[in-house]
């Protein structure tokens, strides 16, 4: 697993750089020292000077054809394993390698064959240094045979890793072969260096030809002897603490053997017996020693692979607690770690996904978007984020954002690609869902002005026809439309409030059992003036005999009157409406079904929602705010009903069904106290009683003023707190109309204010305000008011609160009446 864990052998690291370092060295000095011994035996030759010849001075020389060889062999090793990658050197130390092989190739088979090539004299000629010549200045069998096994070895190494590593075994011959002769020469044993025909080799060829089987090994790092002594385990560890040992402490302990024998310090004998007993200890310590060092890296190592076990634990519990989905590939690739999300994401195990690429285990369009992404990462240090897609088990097209970057090796550039997914496919949705619904926001603002709007075009207009038209059956006519369009106005105001209640739970049923027949002929009769402007005709199809239903009588009215009122603004003109009741094992099931436009079916799920409006082509009456359906089916909700809409789609009319239950009283709910208007009371006359309105917007103060001051009440009008404060102490009022929203001294204030002198308590105190939630009317009932009503005031209704308020009925009777 690639993971950003320690490496188990870390504190070997610089062992091993140290080695690698000290192997490109070798590589220098070897072919360095071949290169300059080459060319100072050739002077030698040249001057001629033969002490330069035969640096032993046994009679024995280095013949120019070995030190060309010498000099091409480490030319050759310079330039191709330092030459930098550049081919051209690389190219040159091959021909190099091969023109040495060639050469000792061609002297061995002289030897062999006994025929003479005339080669051997083809640089210079000398008489001196021939001791163990088998031909004059022939070079012996050893030094030949050494080149023509390094120069091959050596144009080896351009090819594949197993040529190098074939190479890197025949960099050994020459090497033995150097080691018998250099030895011979150490010790004096003139067998291994100084016959002609079989052994015959000079101390600087010896030396040179051993230098260059080093630096030829030494340059094969992944291969043979080197490969060992880099390794980080155990066996890395005694190679390289016993190396150097074993090459130096026999020919140490052997020189000193003959030099004291030499000197009579000891006889061979006894010169053999020290030899051996040092050996031993020596050899004794250094194993002593290298087992201790192996015994401390063991230690160490494992620590490093307690402390790797613990990291991986930790990664593993961390990974499969990411709430995102994670993997790591390969360059090529291929999965090398994924978490349990990964893997539930893919829908595969471990097995089938590690080794396996986006390819194998993906769609061909996924996998090819997330093979281009892992590029682009790969290609920025920094990684990159991307938006990716990917479809899961049930269908659904997860959307996940996506960061991915390359993971450095140690060298530092990338040796994989690590990813990590967060699913964002909820908060997409839920953006989309926002936008739609500031869509659906703008839509109804730019519709509610529009609604409000078309009322108050004709009420203008018969404003000025009661004021410049003397003719009386005309300005019946404007006040009559003035009436209509101001109840438009208030039912579009109430269905929004309704709706606002029912999303609160606020709105209060007053449920009673109803005979429903009455109240759909109640509802069919409010609707019929907009059904006559589009004619369109109504079917009913009612029981013979009561139907009756336990419910609100005045919300059964609206949910049936709002359904109706649909079907004639929406269908069409010259359309059908049908109006049906029939009895099921639950209840009742009322249907309305127009024949008109029809809803696509698509939409059909989505209509009850709030502010839900069907584009269709302009048919008949359209517009409105988009709420009628929302809530109709709130208040069916609220008897325990259901509502559901059909269509066949565009052009095929619609139906909608209402399911209620029959007339038991299952709803949980306690009726409200009904409305003073809603008793039956009636508009009554003041009587010369005192009444005081305050209210900041001068026309509505004025206008109720005007209008109770007609039907005999005694009233004042002001325009905010301070002076309602005022003229309340000095006017002494029987009632007062009291605006909440005024500046300065509100009219929770004042009303407070006003209950606390001994003469306000039993006043009749009645809020008049824009401001309609739950919340409002608790606040005007803790400050003292009697009741709470809503702008634009019914005005019947505000008539009957005043006509049952008696003086003498105390304040706190009167507050169980808060509307």
């Amino acid at each position: 697993m690639i993971s950003g864990t320690s490496h188990p052998d870390r504190h070997l690291l610089p062992v091993e750089n140290g080695v690698c370092r000290v192997s490109a060295i070798a590589v220098w000095i070897t072919g360095l020292y071949a290169v300059v011994g080459g060319i100072f035996t050739l002077i030698g030759w040249a001057i001629p000077f033969p002490r330069f010849t035969d640096w032993a001075d046994l009679g024995i020389s280095m013949f120019p054809n070995a030190a060309a060889c010498s000099i091409l062999a480490g030319a050759a090793l310079i330039l191709i394993f330092l030459g930098g990658g550049r081919r051209m050197s690389a190219k040159v130390g091959r021909v190099f390698a091969l023109s040495t092989g060639i050469v000792g190739g061609l002297t061995l088979f002289e030897h062999v064959t006994g025929v003479d090539l005339g080669i051997d004299e083809i640089l210079f000629e000398g008489t001196w240094g021939q001791t163990a010549a088998a031909a004059p200045n022939r070079m012996g069998v050893p030094a030949s045979s050494s080149f023509l096994v390094l120069g091959f070895a050596m144009a080896m190494t351009a090819g594949t890793r197993r040529c190098r590593c074939v190479a890197s075994g025949l960099a050994v011959i020459p090497l033995g072969i150097a080691s018998l002769s250099i030895v011979g020469y150490w010790f004096g044993a003139d067998q291994l260096f100084g016959v002609a025909r079989y052994t015959g080799i000079s101390w600087q060829t010896a030396t040179i030809i051993a230098a260059l089987g080093i630096g030829l090994m030494a340059s094969l790092r992944e291969c043979g002897f080197m490969a060992i002594l880099l390794r980080s385990d155990a066996a890395g560890i005694v190679s390289r603490r016993l190396v150097l040992p074993i090459l130096v402490i026999p020919l140490l302990l052997g020189w000193l053997r003959i030099m004291g024998r030499d000197l009579g310090w000891f006889d061979d004998d006894f010169g053999t017996a020290i030899r051996t007993l040092l050996e031993i200890a020596l050899f004794l310590g250094f194993l002593w020693w290298s087992a201790k060092h192996i015994a401390r890296h063991e230690a160490a190592a494992a620590e490093a692979v307690e402390a790797l076990r613990v990291s991986e634990d930790r990664f593993a519990r961390f990974m499969r607690s990411l709430p995102g989905l994670a993997w790591i590939k390969d360059l090529e690739g291929r999965y090398v770690y994924a978490n349990d999300s990964a893997l539930r994401a893919f829908r595969q195990n471990a097995g089938e996904v590690y080794g396996f690429t986006d390819r194998d285990i993906l769609p061909a369009e996924t996998a090819r978007e997330f093979m281009v992404n892992d590029r682009l990462a790969l290609a920025d240090p920094g990684g990159r984020q991307f938006v990716e897609t990917l479809r899961s088990e049930d269908g659904t097209l997860h959307s996940s954002i996506v960061s991915k970057f390359p993971i450095p090796g140690r060298d530092g550039s990338p040796v994989g690609v690590g990813g990590i997914a967060i699913d964002i496919t909820d908060r997409l949705r839920a953006e989309e869902e926002l936008k739609e619904a500031h869509r659906r926001k703008d839509e109804f603002l730019a519709t509610l002005a529009h609604e409000l709007r078309n009322p108050l075009s004709p009420i203008r207009f018969s404003v000025e026809i009661c004021r410049h038209q003397s003719d009386p059956e005309a300005g019946a006519r404007a006040l009559d439309l003035i009436d209509r369009q101001v109840a438009q106005m208030s039912r579009l105001l109430e269905d929004l409030l309704d709706v606002s209640r029912i999303s609160y739970q606020k709105l209060d049923l007053r449920p009673e059992v109803v005979d429903l027949s009455a109240i759909l002929a109640r509802a069919v009769e409010v609707t019929q003036p907009l059904r006559d402007e589009v004619r369109q005709s109504i079917h009913l199809d009612l029981p013979p005999g009561p139907a009756l239903v336990y419910g609100d009588p005045v919300r059964l009215e609206q949910i049936f009157g709002n359904l109706l009122h649909n079907a004639a603004k929406y269908a069409g003109r010259d359309t059908r409406v049908w109006l049906g009741v029939k009895q099921d094992d639950d209840g009742l099931v009322i249907s309305v079904r127009d024949d008109g436009i029809g809803i696509p079916a698509h939409r059909l799920s989505d209509v009850f929602e709030m502010f839900s409006q069907v584009k269709t082509p302009s048919v008949g009456l359209q517009g409105g705010l988009g709420i009628g359906l929302a809530l109709v089916r709130g208040l069916v909700e609220l008897h325990g009903g259901r509502v559901e809409g059909r269509s066949e789609g565009p052009g095929q009319g619609s139906e909608f069904l209402i399911h209620l239950p029959s007339h038991q009283p299952t709803l949980t709910l306690t009726p409200s106290p009904r409305s003073p208007q809603e008793d039956g009371a009636a508009a009554a006359r003041g009587d010369g009683r005192r009444l005081l309105i305050a209210d900041d917007m001068k026309d509505n103060a004025d206008s109720l003023c005007t209008y109770f001051h007609a039907i005999d009440w005694e009233v004042r009008a002001v325009y905010d707190g301070e002076s309602a404060l005022a003229a309340a102490a000095s006017f002494r009022p029987d009632a007062i109309l009291l605006d909440i929203g005024m500046p300065g001294l509100g009219g929770h204030e004042v009303c407070r204010r006003i209950r606390d002198e001994p003469w306000g308590r039993e006043a009749l105190i009645i809020a008049i305000t824009g401001w309609g939630r739950e919340a409002d009317r608790r606040l005007t009932e803790e400050a003292g008011f009697d009741h709470h009503l809503v702008k634009p005031v019914d005005v019947r209704e505000l008539v009957a609160l005043l006509s049952t308020f008696r003086r003498d009925e105390p304040s706190h009777q009167r507050r169980g009446l808060l509307q």
